[in-house]
């Protein structure tokens, strides 16, 4: 039997077919790469993300850890320190002071830094009002140069800060004090809202400074400048509390120390701050009631023996602000915590944040 060859246009189909075949095959073979190309892809960052996520975990662990060494070191100054200047004073010589000069490494590449400055580097806004929640005399005053430095000191041109520090400081005075009335004599409530105030004043003592925001003329910028200068911890405090502590403050604040008498006051001058700074470098303290060495008198190293300050230096606080920075690999966490030591078996936490300004 004799068999017929396929004519060229058979051929040409048979040709055409294995041509499909053939890219279809290709078709599926790039497909299954791309498949597993980000099935592995996928895989690794699941993988990469559960090792971050663990990181992050691990410092958080850390750095939470920090504040228990703060409390111990607090602890110990009152139990373990021997001399005025551990036990008596809060100075830059004390351990829980020195904590923040070291970093700790730990295994893993880990790093915990914690740091912890009493609350006398800091003016205490509850601290201006006598306990019936008026304001002290001076208040006004005093609190008005404060707000005026802290404005003073924001960057940018005069013209640019639309800020009256005479006014704020009314109205923080307003959102404290009890007595539902302006310094003019208005009603808080109708003034401040009028003003675009949506709550008013508090009418009690600030727990945060958060609160202030509120306060018509306060905006973001102006409300975190503040916190370099005014705290509202201990919440309970009274006047003797609100003052600085010459021997920890820092030069910023040493400026705000408000010294005179009943009919005049001024704010510690440029040369009587570097003086102060000179003698904390050269070692020595600053002590309220003794001159026998390391003590030096604060108000005669300034040349004003017989001036008093407002409110009155704190040479000893109970309030402590705890920053504690952890690293652990690739991953940083940080807490930071006001606590309150009342005594050598007892430092607590009364504010508590798992980030740090």
């Amino acid at each position: 039997m004799q068999v017929t060859p396929p004519g060229p246009r058979a051929a040409a189909e048979a040709h055409g077919e294995e041509g499909v075949v053939m890219l279809l095959i290709l078709v599926i073979i790039v497909l299954s790469i791309s498949s597993a190309i980000s099935f592995a892809m996928s895989s690794a960052l699941e993988v990469s993300g559960m090792r971050h996520r663990a990181d992050r975990a691990r410092a958080a662990l850390i750095a939470r850890s920090g504040l228990a060494v703060a409390y111990r070191a607090l602890k110990d100054d009152l139990q373990l320190g021997k001399g005025l200047a551990t036990q008596n004073l809060e100075t830059a010589e004390d351990p829980w002071y020195l904590l923040g000069e070291v970093e700790a490494e730990l295994p893993d590449h880990g790093r915990l830094r914690v740091e912890v400055r009493d609350l006398g580097t800091r003016i205490n806004l509850n601290g201006l009002f006598d306990a019936t929640m008026e304001p002290h005399p001076t208040s006004r005053d005093f609190l008005a140069k404060v707000l005026a430095k802290v404005i003073r000191d924001l960057p940018g041109r005069a013209e640019d800060k639309p800020y009256d520090a005479k006014h704020l400081a009314d109205a923080f005075l307003d959102w404290i004090d009890v007595d539902g009335r302006t310094r003019m004599g208005s009603r808080e409530a109708t003034h401040y809202k009028s003003r675009g105030s949506i709550y008013g004043p508090r009418n009690r003592r600030l727990f945060s400074l958060g609160e202030l925001g509120d306060v018509p003329g306060v905006d973001d910028v102006l409300l975190d400048a503040l916190d370099d200068y005014l705290t509202v911890h201990p919440v309970y405090a009274d006047l003797n509390e609100a003052g600085l502590n010459p021997n920890t403050a820092p030069g910023w604040m040493l400026g705000l120390i408000y010294l005179g008498n009943s009919e005049h006051r001024e704010m510690l001058n440029y040369r009587e701050v570097l003086s102060t700074l000179r003698e904390r470098a050269e070692g020595r303290i600053f002590c309220p009631y003794s001159e026998e060495d390391p003590c030096m008198n604060f108000k005669l190293s300034v040349g004003e023996e017989g001036a008093s300050a407002f409110p009155p230096l704190s040479y000893y606080n109970r309030a402590f602000k705890v920053r504690s920075l952890a690293h652990y690999r690739e991953t940083t966490a940080c807490v930071s915590a006001v606590v309150e030591r009342r005594g050598a078996q007892d430092v607590r936490p009364i504010a508590y944040e798992m980030d740090c300004r």
